[in-house]
């Protein structure tokens, strides 16, 4: 086989490989830098879109915070109400509260409709800066404005206008992912693999980081996972909660 064969063998494969599959190869994880590990000084604030978004996302990470003596607040935007079941929804997110180590009196709900987030963005600005005021984080969580859902969209908006001020400069942000097209990959149950960012999204604007949850922290977040039982009854978002369930958590940090 000539080169120029080879070669072209070799693009048409890992064009349809990134066509199809929109993550990297799981090894390339250790090229991934490592988020600073939490501190016992650290205040941090968790702005969730519905509940289990900050289980998703980073519920490890929490845990690992609260072990080290950090202030972790959630602040749980929309009520997660699409099929009625607000109060199922909240039961859950406080119930996981307990299994993280989050007090359940540093979790609010601002009670925003679910699906319909982007109608309310100016009283989530409201609600949102007063809270950042009040709590001073050193600390944030917030979507990334490429999440495809709508609520996690209207959220990273919202929250990125907020910080777009100059007196928010020294806060460290930090920005997940949870709905991507055709991402993560592969989809289910695979705690030994990692969470890798989608191809789409590696470039100079992102500095994707990791933080790999040893044994302890892993079988935590899963028993937090499985107590959102309602969501768990469903398809699409079984799928999405048991691919949380990985060997790391990923961030864009700024």
């Amino acid at each position: 086989m000539s080169i120029l064969a080879f070669t072209t063998i070799c693009f048409i494969s890992f064009t349809i490989y990134f066509k199809y599959y929109g993550v990297l190869p799981d090894p390339l994880a250790n090229l991934l830098d490592e988020v600073p590990a939490p501190k016992s000084g650290d205040r941090i604030l968790v702005f969730s879109p519905h509940p289990d978004d900050e289980t998703i996302a980073a519920g490890g990470f929490i845990r690992e915070a609260i072990l080290k003596g950090a202030k972790v607040k959630i602040i749980c935007i929309t009520d997660g109400n699409k099929r009625k079941l607000k109060e199922t929804r909240y039961g859950e997110l406080k119930k996981v509260s307990g299994i993280i180590g989050v007090d359940e009196k540093n979790i609010k709900f601002y009670d925003f409709p679910d699906s319909k987030l982007k109608d309310y963005k100016s009283e989530l600005y409201k609600k949102a800066k007063l809270d950042i005021d009040e709590f001073k984080p050193t600390i944030t969580f917030s979507p990334l404005s490429e999440d495809s859902h709508l609520d996690h969209k209207a959220t990273a908006e919202t929250i990125d206008e907020i910080y777009s001020l100059p007196s928010y400069s020294k806060i460290i942000k930090y920005r997940y992912l949870v709905h991507f097209p055709y991402w993560p990959r592969p989809q289910g149950l695979y705690p030994t693999k990692h969470m890798l960012p989608p191809v789409k999204l590696m470039n100079a604007k992102y500095k994707w980081q990791k933080i790999y949850l040893d044994t302890d922290t892993l079988d935590n977040k899963t028993e937090a996972v499985l107590q959102y039982k309602s969501q768990l009854k469903m398809v699409l978002p079984r799928i999405l909660l048991q691919s949380s369930i990985r060997r790391n958590e990923l961030f864009v940090i700024e």
